[in-house]
């Protein structure tokens, strides 16, 4: 059985691109692909496997794994035991910073060995067939958007990163200055310096910083379009 529906919420910080559940056939694969956004799976049975960060991860039934923005992922179904699993599909200038409360984020994956990952997949479920169920209205694009926020706050508690839960100063800047752009998007250009000189930093010093945190090197001089904000999407 497939299910696949887009949903669109048209919002900034969090929105749910789309959702579904499947029952694979023996072999089924997906990639390498690079997303444009994030997506969580919740294995309901069966097993397969997942590689991610160069490493290949053996999952099954009760286990979860996220295809992160902008990297690189791959999955392959069980030659025997295909799996069936819930996907939530999500993206915003917020989500990867929620994302980045949980082991999660780093990992790939989280397996039910270690977590209370039933809590996670329940949740999914629920939430998958609201979505299905809604009218569309806004009154109801407002609840799933509720149900969102929950989902990355079970899966950060659930599984929790102490280093991001409790910022370090060097995160607590990168968070600092991501807001600055944010707040100035309607600003044709933001330089580097300038931000560096409101936060009372070294520019090169923000400059490593935001490099630590974000994929792409912020420029000299950017734009909302260009700058640290979308490599954090």
């Amino acid at each position: 059985m497939l299910v696949f529906s887009e949903y669109q919420t048209d919002t900034i910080d969090l929105a749910l691109d789309f959702y579904g559940y499947e029952d694979c056939p023996k072999n089924y694969e997906f990639g390498p692909s690079v997303r444009d956004n994030f997506v969580l799976h919740f294995i309901t049975e069966g097993k397969g496997v997942f590689h991610f960060n160069k490493k290949e991860i053996h999952l099954e039934a009760g286990d979860l794994f996220l295809l992160p923005k902008n990297m690189v992922t791959y999955y392959k179904a069980d030659a025997e035991e295909p799996w069936s699993y819930y996907w939530i599909g999500i993206s915003g200038t917020k989500v990867s910073d929620f994302m980045r409360f949980s082991t999660l984020h780093a990992k790939g994956f989280l397996k039910k060995t270690e977590v209370e990952t039933e809590k996670i997949g329940q949740f999914m479920e629920r939430l998958v067939h609201k979505a299905e169920a809604s009218k569309m209205t806004s009154h109801y694009q407002l609840h799933l958007l509720s149900q969102i926020y929950e989902l990355l706050f079970l899966i950060s508690e659930v599984a929790p990163d102490i280093y991001r839960s409790h910022p370090s100063p060097t995160y607590q800047l990168y968070l600092t200055c991501k807001h600055m752009i944010e707040t100035h998007y309607n600003k044709d250009h933001l330089s580097i310096q300038e931000i560096a000189d409101d936060l009372n930093v070294h520019r090169s010093y923000l400059t490593t910083v935001l490099r630590s945190f974000t994929r792409s090197l912020p420029r000299n001089s950017c734009t909302r379009s260009a700058c640290s904000v979308p490599s954090s999407y």
